[in-house]
């Protein structure tokens, strides 16, 4: 069944796929199978026999199909012989990857040695003249390495990067792997390479890549000074958007960061980047974002984001703090929405909001004790009293009567009673209190 969010979806899936169809129209994504590739040679792949005859072929083109079409069919007992077209082939850059490409895909349990080989023996044939042309497979092979757990051919991704034209987003990839090592100087010398590639590489997927492998180095102040910047500055709206990502997962509960969101939700300079913002800010913690929502909703004239906004302001939740939050914090938080929703004019009259105060303070009084159950007791009776109230208030406007002295409106429900929901979650109740 269709339903709302699957319709909007696809919207934004649309709306991608229009920015990208002149890159995407050159590829043939599909292609044919090595399979149909290896018959058009005249060779039977529907027998075992013939594409493994095929595999002695002396035309490296061919050979290296059938050892693929071994590979996806499971023919483990092709491995020896195609390690030795490799050992001939491994000079010849493609070829020798395709080799190990059906050896890696069969699973060749030492196929470690030859890895090294091949990498080794790109980087030292053709580095001087065209080597671009075999980087991608070398780097792939590099990135199989890292899998293993060994590191040691990372100067040839830093060389790729630093001096190849064919550096691409998947080199930066390899790097991004390699920050996972355990050796603290490796890391310190991965980061130095990472942070230019962001900040000024010519090539956006190369761009791309270098902020996919920020991410292993959040918690540093630098990390989130390149990715504000990206987020920002960047010319290539994937990677502004991707920036815009990971400053919204790692720091989304800071002012700069909700108040970047906003600016690129009102700003953008299209509707690709105002769709994957508006994800963001759905995972907002800030009460200003529903006003967020309905001043973009009368500013905008694109059916796609109206639809896309309407329907974020009406199913908007808090998000659930993280498991590490504390309980405490918690009410803290809570406390401190309490105040903000009466100042943005959703929650109605002062005496409410002492009496409201008044309840969190015994809270955390009891907290403070070890007294989980009675703090659970007072927190119950504050979402009591704000579902109350914004019962009543919707019943009034129903009747189209005016709005009494004490209400809570329906942004301020949201914030108050789902934050107080989050904190009764983590504490015991009266059952467990009895058992």
């Amino acid at each position: 069944m269709i339903n709302k969010t699957s319709i909007l979806t696809l919207s934004a899936l649309l709306v991608v796929c229009g920015l990208w169809t002149s890159l995407v129209a050159q590829i043939d994504v599909a292609g044919p199978t090595a399979s149909e590739r290896l018959h058009r040679y005249g060779i039977d792949t529907t027998s075992v026999e013939s594409v493994s005859k095929a595999l002695h072929d002396d035309r490296l083109f061919v050979s290296s199909l059938a050892a693929r079409v071994l590979a996806d069919r499971g023919v483990t007992a092709a491995v020896p012989e195609i390690r030795v077209k490799f050992v001939d082939a491994r000079d010849w850059g493609i070829f020798g990857f395709e080799y190990l490409f059906s050896l890696h895909q069969l699973g060749d349990p030492d196929l470690k040695p030859l890895l090294l080989e091949y990498v080794d023996s790109v980087y030292a044939n053709h580095k001087r003249d065209s080597w671009d042309y075999y980087v991608s497979g070398a780097v792939t092979v590099v990135r199989w390495l890292s899998e293993l757990s060994d590191y040691s051919r990372m100067d040839f991704v830093i060389d790729v990067l630093q001096n190849s034209a064919w550096a691409d987003a998947e080199a930066a990839g390899a790097l991004a792997l390699f920050s996972k090592d355990t050796s603290t100087n490796r890391r310190e010398r991965i980061y130095s390479v990472l942070a230019p590639l962001v900040r000024s590489h010519p090539s956006r997927s190369v761009r791309w890549g270098g902020i996919k492998g920020l991410e292993e180095y959040i918690d540093r102040p630098q990390t989130f000074d390149l990715l504000f910047n990206s987020a920002e500055q960047d010319a290539d709206p994937v990677v502004r958007v991707d920036a815009t990502g990971l400053l919204a997962e790692h720091y989304g509960d800071l002012r700069v960061v909700f108040d970047l969101l906003v600016r690129r939700l009102n700003t953008a300079p299209n509707s690709f980047e105002q769709l994957y913002t508006l994800d963001h800010l759905k995972q907002s913690s800030f009460p200003e974002v529903l006003d967020v929502f309905k001043a973009f909703l009368q500013a905008t004239v694109n059916d796609t984001v109206k639809g896309s906004v309407e329907f974020a302001y009406e199913e908007y939740v808090p998000p659930v703090p993280r498991p590490t939050t504390l309980v405490a914090r918690m009410l803290d938080t809570l406390i401190s929405y309490k105040h903000q929703v009466f100042a943005l004019g959703w929650l109605g009259d002062k005496n409410f909001v002492n009496e409201l105060d008044n309840g969190l303070d015994n809270a955390k009084k009891h907290l403070a004790k070890g007294d989980s159950v009675n703090t659970y007791k007072e927190v119950q009776k504050f979402q009591e009293k704000i579902q109350k109230e914004y019962d009543k208030t919707q019943e009034n406007e129903k009747k189209n009567k005016p709005r009494d002295k004490r209400f809570v409106t329906t942004e301020g429900y949201k914030f108050l009673f789902y934050n107080a929901k989050y904190i009764l979650d983590r504490l015991p109740g009266e059952k467990t209190k009895k058992k």
